[in-house]
């Protein structure tokens, strides 16, 4: 005998003016044990609050935590698949996060893939959108700019956002001259911008992200973006060469081009 699959069941229910009661009445069709059904509201032009009361039942997740809370940015836990399938899951921070925390985390490795953020449009709109002219470090430029216009930052602990790494070749690993640039002006523009505000504790963070970018324009031939780097870190003081003892002081007795060329790194 073969099971015959149970019909989907559609429940309209009329609305006016009921504010006090339409989450009762929608509750009680949720609450049923038959999970194949839908729900649909049919407001007769209430003036109350009905609409507002239904909606509430449409968001869920980091929209529900922006409605809320007002937040400007919604972050929620991100899991990170590689080509193999295997998934790394990220999860940090915890309810409110202030903006200086969010900058000195995403400097130190505490990422969120664009598709793990929500963000409010009027926000978004008033910080100049995504700079469409970047050939990459959009994410890294748009998040940390937005930082600081100190927008209300919250966490969303219902579900997760699923970031595929699995081409070698997308944008985001590009070091085409054009990419290399692209990362140079996004961290000298937030150099530029954290000076004098409670930014600049950060920028040893984000000359370290120069020197390394940098380092990959000799590594890659952009010999004229490289000596730009360097020209760049020089006149913020520079002094934090990574690497072991040895390269830092290689590094500083014939320059960075100098040994890439020698070491290779």
């Amino acid at each position: 005998m073969t099971d015959t699959p149970l019909p989907r069941i559609a429940v309209v229910i009329p609305c006016y003016n009921s504010e006090a009661w339409i989450a009762r009445t929608i509750n009680s069709v949720l609450d049923q044990s038959y999970a194949d059904r839908l729900v649909i509201v049919v407001d007769d032009g209430s003036r109350d609050a009905s609409a507002d009361r239904v909606r509430a039942f449409l968001l869920v997740g980091a929209a529900k935590v922006a409605a809320e809370t007002g937040a400007d940015i919604v972050l929620s836990d991100m899991h990170i698949v590689d080509a193999e399938g295997r998934r790394q899951a990220r999860s940090v921070y915890s309810g409110s996060i202030t903006p200086e925390t969010f900058f000195e985390g995403w400097l130190n490795g505490l990422y969120f893939n664009p598709s793990s953020i929500l963000w409010r449009i009027d926000f978004v709109q008033r910080i100049g959108g995504w700079d469409e002219s970047l050939a990459r470090a959009q994410d890294l430029d748009i998040t940390l700019r937005a930082m600081f216009e100190r927008p209300r930052v919250m966490k969303n602990d219902q579900g997760v956002a699923v970031y595929a790494r699995i081409n070698p070749a997308s944008v985001s690993r590009s070091d085409s001259p054009r990419a290399t640039e692209s990362r140079m002006k996004v961290t000298l523009g937030l150099l530029a911008q954290a000076k004098g505000t409670a930014f600049e504790q950060y920028s040893p963070l984000l000359l370290a992200k120069l020197y390394t970018i940098t380092r990959t324009a000799f590594q890659t031939g952009q010999t004229a973006l490289g000596r730009r780097g360097v020209s760049e870190l020089k006149n913020y003081g520079f002094q934090g060469n990574p690497g072991s003892r040895f390269h830092r002081l290689l590094s500083r007795l014939i320059g960075l081009e100098a040994k890439v060329k020698l070491w290779g790194n």
